[in-house]
């Protein structure tokens, strides 16, 4: 992206976060991601009610130390079927000092790949910024 390189990793944490059972490696992820991704589905109210609890865990086993988060709402394109407005969205993601993006599958909306692309060009500029990436190449 933009002549740099990264390396993205996803890791589909929402089964082990819910229990105790996995403490250690909830407390490795935590400590040692550079940022973090929590999704909701716009048509499914719980899920959204379920975002802070995440957030909390997170901010709980970083210990205060701080990170970036990011919080997506999935299925934009069921209007019909939502249950979660999009100024409740983006009052959570201020809440939680996160980027905000509603996706959808479908064509003619923003595709998951288009939320990846900025959050790796927001997480690559935040690299930069802090002075951890190398001079870019022309």
């Amino acid at each position: 992206v933009d002549k740099q390189s990264a390396m993205l990793e996803t890791l589909d944490t929402v089964d082990w976060f819910r229990d105790d059972a996995h403490v250690e490696m909830q407390r490795l992820v935590a400590k040692n991601s550079d940022s973090f991704v929590i999704l909701f589905s716009l048509a499914a109210r719980g899920t959204f009610e379920m975002a802070p609890k995440y957030f909390n865990r997170v901010m709980e086993l970083r210990e205060g130390s701080p990170t970036r988060f990011y919080l997506v709402g999935t299925k934009a394109d069921l209007e019909d079927q939502r249950e979660v407005t999009k100024e409740e969205a983006e009052q959570m993601a201020i809440n939680m000092d996160a980027r905000y993006f509603e996706v959808s599958s479908k064509r003619g909306k923003v595709m998951p790949q288009d939320v990846m692309l900025a959050l790796t060009k927001d997480f690559l500029g935040q690299r930069e910024r802090d002075g951890l990436t190398a001079k870019r190449k022309e």
